[in-house]
């Protein structure tokens, strides 16, 4: 590890000093999402889902075998190369990391060093190797040259190319993907249609520039230089955000480069997409000897036809010739959404969000045979805990369940696949039942905790939703429906009656097109942030409107919000940006107790951008482009910790971070290219504390947890249960029967307990917050 700083530490970078030490600890996340990188190497298949480094057999006929080993890394896997015995990653703010692939056969995988960013605004995306020693990195605003030294470290040689910001404040020029022939670099830039938007090619020896060619339509993405010709090929794949969605198509093209200074482009082809449904973005090169192979994401099949053609993500086939020139040749379907095509004697392995990695027989490239898929885990859309289970909502995958009893290492213990991926999840207040909130058909489906088979399915009666904020709150879940309505959305409160799990029912939808954010207290209070107004509605009864207050002058209006024993937390945009914090009265008042300005911390562009929430322990507010911040609930111009998430990506303020869930004393980030993080910000916390078991036997269930006035306690046998204070000190002992019963507590402090079960089958605890 280099510069002394330990791995998991290593995220916990502050963005100014923090007046005391930061509070947030990492503790670990779930492994596998969707499939970003494929590389083919002496015989194994790495792949890069989301954090997840995995590592393949290959059959002898080219299909996925087993898998040999996965990696845990802490943020979102971009590039992937290979040389000799070593593998070298580029893991977003992870940085640059080699691994010794000797003893693979074993299935050892090692990690022999790593580098770290030096600031946030540096984001590993894209490596390319010269000679067996020097390594380049894209790094966001800036080429970095490491060293490959003797003894398997890895050295920072040098920083150059340094980018300068745009004048737009929604967009900073990146560089996003780099390549070396011989004495060559050449490396990509920008975002959109702006200035310094284009292809670099500097000389690779001594750093020095050589030239630069302006690219005024899409992002360039990779680069990859020919290898039988003087050719750079170009993916010219991001559209420019302000057009995001209504300028669907990418482009490829080769250059030139025989004369450095003067590139010429001598084949241009353009990537059809469809506004809003399917958009191009060439992302990645892969070159084998005179064919060339072009993911193109959502890319669409050449000459589409909307009617008779279906809608996948196309592998863009072109041929190089010795002259100079290039051809179209093809295009087969890489699954829909895919990012990476890897080939490989006749086998194309392609990263696809949706199918894992799929294998494609291109013997005859003309009539290509699917060989199927092996998934790796989808997209993350939601997650919620119970006990020593985690459940995640789940693009493309459905909805994955967790064992977290090793809170340092989660395990996979189920899946449910069924067709349409599901944008949010939740426990019953049980947790004897899961309810997941499915785009794809527009339903609730109720699942078994354990298997996550389906126990039933309710119609919503609506076009493919989005399920946001969803809470459950005894018999009633809440939260934000999103229906798309052409380039607009109709937004609406959606309350389900779920007091009988296997038999739910819609009770109430309530249009607001202006919804940004929910969230349901403890006493069925509703909380929704709207562009111009707080509002609080009853959710225990009719939803009725039981008090609101407006945006202030100065402000755009309120993105997102959490509430916290009657305190509410709203974040505004605008001009000043900024945190309100109100003060509940329980029935009709809200009163502002403080306005803390923000808006130097974090700019949001999207009611996306931010998520909010709150526990015992702190205040965390996430920005999607810059990280997990914890502040003072007291104070919240005290900052306490900050965590860097993981992604960091194109258009990431669209995708990123999609939730915030404080559960028993721990946070939850659920992130769209990667995992769930799992953090706390308690200070006393160490792994293996929590021990609370779900569907065994013994089983301690409780619920609520923090409590303020009296927990429930379930039981699946009888025996005895104490309770002690974080001292270990004992306050109560008494026998008790399976079944629920109820222990009062409204008169211990505000803090952390522990319930210890003793039975017939052993011994449990579980933890306890108290907090009012």
């Amino acid at each position: 590890m280099r510069k002394g700083i330990p791995l998991l530490l290593s995220l916990f970078i502050p963005l100014f000093s923090f007046s005391q030490s930061n509070t947030l600890q990492y503790i670990s996340s779930t492994t596998g999402a969707g499939c970003y990188e494929v590389l083919y190497h002496n015989g194994y298949l790495f792949a890069g889902a989301g954090n997840t480094l995995m590592v393949y057999q290959l059959n002898s006929n080219g299909s996925i075998g087993s898998k040999i080993t996965e990696k845990r890394l802490v943020s979102n896997i971009d590039d992937l190369k290979a040389q000799g015995n070593k593998l070298y990653v580029a893991a977003n703010h992870a940085g640059l990391s080699m691994w010794d692939l000797g003893g693979l056969s074993s299935g050892n995988l090692t990690l022999d060093d790593q580098y770290l960013p030096d600031s946030l605004n540096e984001a590993a995306y894209h490596i390319a190797l010269k000679g067996s020693d020097s390594v380049f990195v894209a790094y966001k605003t800036k080429m970095a040259l490491f060293k490959r030294n003797p003894n398997n470290t890895l050295s920072l040689l040098n920083k150059f190319a340094h980018q300068p910001l745009s004048l737009n404040p929604l967009v900073q020029l990146r560089i996003r993907g780099c390549a070396v022939k011989g004495g060559l670099l050449a490396f990509t830039t920008g975002y959109g249609a702006e200035p310094g938007t284009g292809v670099y090619l500097y000389n690779a020896d001594n750093l020095s520039y050589i030239s630069f060619r302006q690219q005024n339509f899409c992002d360039p993405e990779e680069v990859e230089f020919g290898q039988n010709n003087s050719l750079l090929y170009v993916a010219g794949g991001t559209e420019s955000l302000e057009s995001f969605g209504l300028i669907p198509h990418g482009i490829f093209y080769a250059l030139n480069v025989s004369v450095p200074a003067n590139p010429v482009e001598v084949y241009r082809d353009t990537v059809p997409g469809l506004p809003g449904i399917a958009i191009s973005m060439p992302m990645n090169i892969d070159v084998q000897n005179d064919t060339v192979y072009v993911a193109t994401q959502s890319g669409l099949k050449n000459n589409f036809n909307i009617i008779t053609d279906t809608l996948s993500g196309r592998t863009y086939v072109y041929k190089a010739f010795a002259n100079n020139t290039v051809q179209y040749i093809t295009d087969f379907s890489g699954g829909l959404w895919h990012f990476d095509t890897e080939v490989f004697g006749s086998k194309a392995y392609v990263a696809s969000e949706w199918y894992g990695i799929k294998t494609v027989n291109v013997l005859n490239v003309m009539s290509p045979v699917d060989m199927g898929n092996t998934l790796t885990g989808g997209w993350n859309l939601g997650a919620d805990k119970f006990g020593s289970r985690l459940a995640l909502a789940n693009e493309g995958y459905g909805v994955k369940l967790f064992d977290i009893t090793n809170l340092a290492s989660p395990s996979l213990i189920a899946t449910n696949t069924a067709i349409g991926f599901c944008w949010n999840i939740n426990y019953s207040a049980t947790g004897q039942h899961i309810f997941g909130w499915f785009y794809t058909g527009d339903d609730l489906r109720v699942m078994d905790p354990n298997t996550l088979s389906t126990l039933y399915s309710l119609n919503l009666d609506t076009s493919a939703c989005e399920y946001r904020s969803m809470q459950v709150w005894q018999g009633k879940a809440i939260g934000i429906q999103i229906e798309q309505a052409g380039l607009s959305a109709i937004r609406r409160i959606i309350r389900v009656d779920v007091s009988n799990p296997l038999q739910p029912s819609l009770d109430t939808l309530m249009q607001y097109n202006d919804i940004n954010d929910l969230f349901v207290n403890r006493n069925g209070k509703v909380f929704v942030a709207r562009q111009d107004t707080i509002m609080v509605m009853d959710g225990a009864a009719n939803m009725a409107i039981l008090t609101k207050v407006a945006v202030p002058n100065g402000f755009t209006d309120f993105y997102a919000l959490t509430e916290y024993n009657d305190t509410v937390f709203a974040f505004m945009s605008g001009a000043l940006g900024g945190l309100r914090k109100y003060k509940y009265n329980g029935s009709n008042q809200l009163t502002l107790i403080s306005t803390t300005a923000m808006n130097a911390l974090m700019q949001p562009y999207s009611a996306h951008a931010v998520r909010m929430a709150a526990d015992s322990f702190g205040l965390y507010i996430s920005d999607i482009n810059k990280g997990l911040y914890a502040f003072s609930k007291q104070n919240p111009a005290v900052q306490t910790g900050y965590y860097r998430h993981s992604m960091e990506f194109i258009h990431d303020v669209y995708w990123g971070v999609e939730d915030i869930i404080c559960k028993e004393g721990l946070i939850l980030l659920p992130e769209y290219f990667g995992q769930t993080s799992i953090l706390s910000n308690d200070p006393n916390f160490t792994v293996g504390m929590e021990t609370t078991v779900v569907a065994e036997a013994p089983s301690l269930l409780l619920y609520p947890n923090p409590a303020s006035d009296a927990v429930h306690v379930v039981l699946n046998e009888d025996g005895y249960l104490s309770l002690s204070n974080a001292l270990g000190q004992a306050l109560r002992y008494f026998p008790v029967q399976s079944g629920e019963l109820q222990l009062t507590v409204s008169g211990l402090p505000d803090g952390l307990y522990f319930l210890h079960f003793t039975g017939s089958s052993g011994r449990l605890s579980a933890r306890l917050v108290i907090s009012r």
